[in-house]
């Protein structure tokens, strides 16, 4: 069966079920996929007339197709967006409408008219359509507590917030932004005094690797003696990188001669040398990467000058 008539026949419940292609429903309600993700259900208010709550989350383009054929089907009767409880205990165990869910109603169309009314007062386009979509939450969620008296007993009406109350919420929305950026660059801060902490610990050899943190995108450079065979009077030097690469010190410093000409101008460097395991990929006024490595033209100069190749 197409899921279009899957549609048509829930909205009105001409059967007691139909499936279609990862849509189905039994009796009152609706589903995508499966019972985790209720479209739509078809209720009866507290005044005895049928209604249709259709839920107005999305997870996928499929599900928003089947919530699209869900809709059109059912537009000869009144309907609501309605934050339903996408969990197969509130609709196959607890079928009923609870004040709970009337409850994560009123804060949802609550948050709807605060946003849509910041929207207005920020936007001059769209402003219209802000306050609109403001209304309309407004005016939905009162008639949905009119529908359903004793389930909101207790919970508000909503109405339209005036102008100084949305000034208000704009300016508590600039003080947080404040605060986050503030918290956010102390962030960074303390992040960067850790790093660099760390950076001096293994250029010092009191660390075999950088571990705290992956945002040093720059490798650090340091010279590593590795004993052959055990024998302290058989070595090889090699340079070691941050991130873990190693090549021999002699292929770096004919690297380094090679790449230090093209400082000023990197541009006119077409050769791709080679350094040990690694090949030059690019050389611009930042620096050289190789292969993953990228290598600040600051941090090659003082390697190059506390191992005396620099002139």
């Amino acid at each position: 069966m197409n899921n279009q008539q899957v549609a048509h026949l829930w909205a009105n419940q001409s059967r007691e079920s139909a499936k279609g292609s990862n849509f189905f429903f039994n009796g009152n309600s609706i589903w995508s996929y499966g019972y985790h993700f209720e479209v739509g259900r078809i209720v009866e208010t507290e005044k005895g007339k049928e209604i249709v709550l259709l839920n107005g989350d999305s997870y996928s383009v499929s599900t928003q197709r089947h919530q699209s054929y869900a809709k059109q089907a059912c537009n000869h009767l009144e309907s609501y967006d309605f934050p339903l409880h996408n969990s197969r205990y509130s609709t196959i165990v607890r079928h009923e409408l609870t004040n709970d869910d009337m409850t994560r109603a009123f804060v949802a169309f609550g948050k709807i008219v605060i946003d849509s009314v910041k929207k207005a007062k920020r936007s001059r386009k769209y402003s219209d359509f802000y306050i609109e979509q403001a209304q309309k939450a407004v005016n939905d969620w009162n008639a949905l507590k009119s529908h359903f008296p004793k389930l909101t007993k207790g919970i508000k009406r909503l109405k339209m917030p005036d102008a100084l109350q949305v000034d208000k919420l704009l300016a508590s929305d600039k003080a947080q932004k404040a605060k986050e950026r503030k918290e956010k660059l102390e962030r960074e801060k303390r992040l960067a005094e850790k790093l660099k902490e760390e950076s001096i610990k293994w250029l010092n050899y009191e660390r075999n690797a950088i571990t705290f943190g992956s945002n040093l995108k720059a490798c650090l450079l340091r010279q590593r003696r590795v004993i052959v065979n055990g024998n302290v009077e058989s070595f090889i030097d090699e340079v070691e990188t941050s991130h873990g690469a190693r090549v021999p010190l002699d292929k770096a410093r004919l690297f380094y001669l090679a790449i230090t000409r093209f400082k000023d101008n990197p541009s006119e460097c077409k050769e791709r040398y080679q350094v040990g395991d690694f090949r030059l990929n690019k050389l611009d006024s930042n620096g050289a990467q190789i292969g993953c490595h990228f290598i600040e033209w600051s941090e090659i100069e003082r390697f190059a000058k506390q191992m005396e190749w620099s002139k």
